[in-house]
């Protein structure tokens, strides 16, 4: 019996993993979500060429490209995150626990789901930004490290994403603040730019931003002959990052299981 309560579980689970991918991804989501990053890459990467010829020793289009990447998990996870903003306001998240389904179910899936969305979309912005990286190291050490960095990072941004869902009750509200924070996110972080600022407080922001850490471990695995792009230690980074991805998850699955039918 124990067995096949398991097993309804799992499939419950992937039926609501499918269903989230269904009703939160559709082609203008896509095309959002790898526009952006490639405008980076290509328009502002060979633009600031002529200003910022190197960083650290590599060509800038491969230093953006490779912080885009880390962007493109953040954007896509905070974004998918919001589903559960539009399962409440449409009364999907009450039919769904009328249905065979738990609480637990559906925030695993919702998970599950911010993991993959935010995968996907970095990989296809990753493959590209090869085309205009120079120095890059692709073995399965790399691709294993780069995987972890950009598990991590999603868990995190889809964690927060789902958290300010639960925050907000406007559709305006929710858009203007996932705008603010994509925005705060990104040049606060080293995607564009090295962390050392000469201004304390910009050097102290951009170091206790979780982008920074997935920018420098997306780095770090990609151009591993290149020690100085890293902001700290590698292990701290990726201990911060699990720290700061757990404690986001658990807080956006108390939200959820605060949720009044």
């Amino acid at each position: 019996m124990s067995k096949q309560n398991s097993i309804f579980r799992i499939r419950g689970l992937f039926k609501l993993t499918q269903r989230n991918f269904r009703a939160s991804l559709d082609r203008e989501f896509l095309v959002i979500q790898l526009v952006l990053p490639l405008f980076f890459i290509f328009v502002a990467g060979f633009g600031y060429t002529l200003i910022i010829p190197k960083i650290s020793g590599v060509t800038y289009e491969t230093f953006l490209a490779t912080g885009a990447v880390a962007m493109t998990v953040m954007s896509s996870s905070m974004l998918s995150g919001t589903m559960i903003w539009f399962d409440r306001n449409f009364r999907m998240f009450e039919q769904i626990l009328m249905g065979p389904f738990t609480r637990l179910q559906y925030i695993l899936s919702v998970v599950f789901t911010v993991i993959l969305s935010g995968l996907a979309s970095a990989i296809v912005v990753f493959l590209v930004s090869l085309t205009v990286s120079s120095g890059v190291a692709l073995n399965l050490i790399s691709v294993l490290e780069l995987f972890g960095s950009l598990v991590l990072g999603s868990l995190f941004f889809g964690g927060f994403g789902i958290f300010i869902s639960l925050r907000v009750r406007s559709s305006e509200a929710l858009a203007a603040t996932m705008n603010l924070m994509f925005f705060a996110f990104t040049f606060l972080s080293s995607v564009f730019y090295p962390s050392y600022s000469k201004y304390l407080i910009l050097r102290a922001i951009f170091q206790i931003n979780p982008l920074t850490y997935v920018a420098d471990l997306v780095r770090r695995s990609l151009l591993p002959g290149v020690p100085s792009l890293q902001s700290f230690n590698p292990l701290v980074e990726v201990i911060a990052l699990l720290v700061e991805g757990i404690v986001m998850i658990y807080l956006a699955s108390w939200s959820i299981r605060k949720i009044e039918l």
